[in-house]
């Protein structure tokens, strides 16, 4: 069993790493105009869901839950939510793609923070054990999506007055 927590972790730190990569071309084709350095962002962004799906995926069979627990489940939980949602978001609507310098900042940062809180495997308590715990979940998930894409429409309205 531990060292299925060593693979989950050693796939956050993966997914992490592919985050910051993905955030400095963003940055660098923010500030510089390198159009082709944002297409490569997205694209690693894209590719960093993978370890870090399957990161989540190891720490729901070990814990026999879902990632909704302990704070680094929620945190590893929200960032990949946030960025799935974006990443979807913005290939419905390109003018979007702007507001990737904000967003990719706050992803890693929830990622980074995800892996360095204690990684502890916690046991669903028999008060939670409930099927309305997976739904409060499931649309505080999809709350958080909501949220994420009124901000990068908020800030893409700021951005252009």
């Amino acid at each position: 069993m531990s060292n299925f927590l060593v693979y989950e972790i050693s796939l956050h730190w993966v997914a992490v790493a592919l985050y910051a990569v993905a955030m400095l071309l963003v940055l660098i084709h923010f500030f510089f105009q390198r159009p082709n350095l944002e297409a490569k962002g997205f694209i690693i962004a894209w590719t960093a869901l993978v370890p870090h799906s399957l990161a989540l995926m190891i720490r729901w069979i070990l814990a026999g839950h879902g990632p909704y627990i302990t704070r680094s489940e929620v945190l590893s939980s929200n960032a990949w939510v946030a960025m799935l949602f974006f990443l979807l978001f913005v290939r419905s609507f390109q003018r979007v793609r702007l507001t990737a310098f904000l967003v990719f900042p706050a992803i890693l940062l929830l990622s980074g923070l995800s892996v360095c809180i204690n990684p502890e495997i916690t046991l669903l308590p028999p008060t939670l054990r409930s099927t309305w715990l997976v739904f409060h979940v499931l649309f505080y998930k999809i709350a958080l999506g909501a949220i994420l894409i009124s901000f990068t429409f908020a800030a893409l309205i700021v951005m252009k007055s």
